[in-house]
């Protein structure tokens, strides 16, 4: 019994490292992806503010809350 509790603990120290590994590598790609949906969430707000401005006469869309701006209603 003594022998199969000694070969866990070896598996289990074999398999730490790599582990330690993944789990930074999994960090990385996870502050890659939170960039990258950043940058689509900008660049969607832009092309909401465009569809929303005149400059696109034949597009409509709503101006994104986290700009702060408003369409000004005609007087």
């Amino acid at each position: 019994m003594a022998d199969i509790v000694d070969v866990l603990h070896r598996l289990t120290f074999m398999a730490h490292e790599p582990a330690e590994k993944l789990r930074a590598a999994i960090a990385e790609a996870q502050a890659v992806l939170d960039k990258l949906d950043a940058f689509a969430q900008d660049a969607e707000d832009g092309y909401c503010l465009i569809a929303a401005s005149d400059i696109m006469p034949g597009h409509n869309a709503l101006i994104p809350e986290r700009s702060g701006l408003a369409r000004k209603e005609p007087q």
